[in-house]
């Protein structure tokens, strides 16, 4: 199983700006295997105990579990995670579509975001290299699917896929 994983982790924080790639252990792969357990595991080491939801320390997580990009049902899943303000607790989010497999093409089971951008940004992967592009004069303030246009018709590739969370989430 744990030939599936490429054991590759970006940790960006939005703070600093500072983007890493890590390698994750064999060991974390096979004992996690991917989505929910990834995510559970990093939030149950890595959130400081009785920190707010909304506090830049709390990691916003994607992982992707061992068959995205592949031809197994249902294989275009992949998790979100984060401490929940609804629940003050671990809350997940599951979702389809290619950005689980555009995660395999990169070479990338998992993402860590921490920390608050001074400024409105995306994070935009491109194969290794990952940039953080300001975007209050782009698509900040947009709907999702004016932002998905946006960024395709920015970087002229409408086979792109994106993540948005819209005005609500901004």
């Amino acid at each position: 199983m744990v030939e599936a994983y490429t054991q590759i982790c970006v940790r960006i924080d939005l703070t600093t700006g500072s983007i890493k790639h890590e390698k994750l252990s064999k060991e974390f792969c096979k004992n996690y295997i991917g989505g929910y357990g990834f995510v559970s595991k990093i939030l149950w080491d890595e959130c400081p105990v009785g920190i707010s939801p909304f506090d830049p320390r709390n990691p916003f997580i994607m992982a992707i579990g061992p068959f995205p990009g592949t031809i197994v049902p249902t294989s275009s899943k992949y998790t979100l995670g984060a401490k929940a303000p609804l629940s003050d607790r671990i809350g997940f989010a599951i979702s389809s579509g290619s950005c689980g497999a555009q995660m395999r093409r990169a070479g990338i089971d998992m993402i860590i975001i921490t920390g608050k951008s001074p400024e409105p940004v995306f994070i935009f992967f491109d194969d290794d290299a990952v940039k953080i592009i300001p975007c209050a004069e782009t698509i900040w303030g947009k709907d999702t699917w004016q932002a998905e246009e946006e960024i395709r018709n920015m970087f002229g590739d409408q086979r792109i896929s994106v993540m948005a969370c819209g005005q609500a989430g901004e």
